[in-house]
């Protein structure tokens, strides 16, 4: 059983699940997902013709949201539920007899409001869970930073795949941009953590040096109308374009003539998987997340320090300007990109998912720790 939120944008979490849900061995695994609410998500899950079961609240760990679940499971009983919810929902899950898998995709970083913020709190509820995906080295490292038993914690790079084909005109289409003036963008949610600000100050800079430059921003969050109103004040109303989110995101990032991604920190990003597959050069701030994602034996990106919107900046012409890099950046991204396939993703799940099934595990009365086998 996967245990999932319900955004009302769906992001790479719901991406990589979708992924996964389609191309799990259904002759070894029976999946169910069941969601706190409806939207996008449980739409794409019905497309995909995914075992969903709804069951609506306020809060995750509420008593009638508890007392669901618990009705859920007695129904349906699981041999494994895969979290994406709040871990505080463990003690329940556990006394239904279910191995738990928590999938790790975030660090607890103090800027990020958390419930298990609290590096005590987060130690000691880890004691519930019996293994934990982390969805990067740099992740793993960082909860290893915090104290969790690194036998518990297993790397499981997210998986891409990119369309048979995808439509690079229909951007330059949509905003009637020429073929010759350069197209950049940034997509992410409009927070804090995706550095959307220092973007937009490094349009302002790349302005003096291509005047004609058009850029786009895909995304929503809580920040928009503060970068909006920063955009209006950088006299770049007809220069950036905020599309919100969206679903083409492939021809969206296949159009681009650079992609920039200044996180001020960063687990682990879909979007720069999603670009080196469709070949598009990336600029991205040099933060460990980022650093994985693209460097291997050759680069598939440029690097730059965070909070440097004058040397992104610089970056993104030294692209722009020299066709030659723009076709290395290319060709690295798409030989990048090949490491991180869907099948490999899925299988290293799968293998989770039976190491834990393999062992029984006698009903509990409560949230003792976990013993591994």
């Amino acid at each position: 059983m996967f245990l999932c939120n319900s955004p009302a944008v769906p992001a790479g979490v719901e991406k990589t699940t979708c992924l996964l849900l389609e191309h799990l061995d259904r002759d070894r695994f029976e999946p169910r997902v069941v969601l706190n609410g409806e939207g996008p998500f449980a739409d794409k899950l019905r497309e995909l013709g995914v075992d969903l079961e709804i069951l609506p609240c306020r809060g995750r760990t509420s008593r009638a949201w508890r007392r669901a679940l618990g009705k859920s499971l007695k129904q349906r009983p699981a041999h494994v539920v895969q979290l994406h919810l709040s871990r505080l929902n463990a003690p329940l899950l556990r006394r239904t007899g279910a191995r738990l898998v928590e999938r790790l995709n975030m660090t607890r970083d103090p800027r990020i409001r958390h419930p298990l913020a609290l590096p005590w709190l987060d130690r000691f509820t880890a004691r519930w869970i019996d293994r934990f995906i982390v969805v990067s080295d740099t992740l793993r490292n960082a909860f290893l930073a915090r104290g969790y038993p690194a036998r518990k914690l297993h790397v499981v790079h997210n998986g891409v795949q990119a369309p048979e084909a995808t439509d690079p005109t229909r951007l330059r289409r949509e905003l009637d941009v020429a073929p010759d003036v350069p197209l950049i963008g940034a997509v992410g949610r409009l927070t804090a953590q995706k550095g959307m600000d220092s973007f937009i100050e490094t349009i302002c800079e790349l302005r003096t040096g291509h005047p004609t430059v058009r850029a786009v921003i895909v995304g929503e969050g809580e920040l928009r109308a503060g970068l909006e109103a920063r955009v209006e004040q950088c006299g770049l109303r007809s220069t950036l374009h905020f599309l919100g989110f969206r679903q083409d995101v492939w021809d969206i990032l296949a159009g681009l003539d650079v992609l920039v991604l200044l996180s001020r920190w960063e687990p682990f990003a879909n979007v720069l998987l999603e670009a080196m597959a469709v070949g598009t050069p990336i600029v991205a701030s040099n933060v460990p997340g980022n650093r994985e994602a693209l460097t291997k034996t050759e680069t598939a990106g440029l690097l730059v320090p965070p909070e440097r919107p004058d040397l992104a900046a610089e970056a993104v012409g030294r692209i722009l300007t020299s066709p030659e890099l723009r076709r290395k950046l290319a060709e690295g991204g798409k030989r990048r990109a090949r490491d991180f396939t869907v099948e490999r993703m899925t299988r290293q799940h799968e293998q989770v998912y039976s190491s834990l099934r393999a062992v029984a595990r006698p009903r509990r009365t409560g949230p003792a720790p976990a013993r591994d086998p």
